[in-house]
Order: C-alpha cells, then sequence, then structure tokens
C-alpha cells in the first residue's frame, strides 16, 4: 500500500477535528497575510483540547502478545 498527501491529510484532519486542535488552512492556497491574520487570532485564544490517548504502544503490545 502506498501513502500519499492525498490519503494521509483527510484522516490527520479528522483527528485533529476530534481532539480539538484547532484551525484547519490550506497553506497552498493561503497568502502569507491569511496565515498571520490567522496566527494572530488564535494566538490569544484560550485552548480547549481533549486529553491525547499516551497507552497507544501498550494496547497494541497487549493485543499481539494475545496472539502469541
Amino acid at each position: 500500500m502506498t501513502l500519499t498527501i492525498s490519503s494521509i491529510i483527510p484522516h490527520v484532519r479528522h483527528r485533529l477535528d476530534r481532539y480539538r486542535a484547532g484551525r484547519c488552512m490550506d497553506y497552498q492556497t493561503s497568502s502569507p497575510a491569511d496565515i498571520a491574520a490567522a496566527i494572530a487570532t488564535e494566538i490569544g485564544r484560550e485552548a480547549d483540547y481533549r486529553p491525547v490517548a499516551t497507552d497507544g504502544a501498550a494496547r497494541a503490545a497487549s493485543l499481539l502478545a494475545s496472539l502469541l
């Protein structure tokens, strides 16, 4: 299976949305002024992120161990 940028980006966007990770921008079509304005708007915003699970490797190891 070959991963391309077009196949990865929707997954990344979904994960960022799920974790409330802020603004999504298309840097290829946004001008430097658009990006600067977004940064200026977001820089003072209170962060409201969902906690990110940190036990993924341990869960995967446990699942694999049960198969062995």
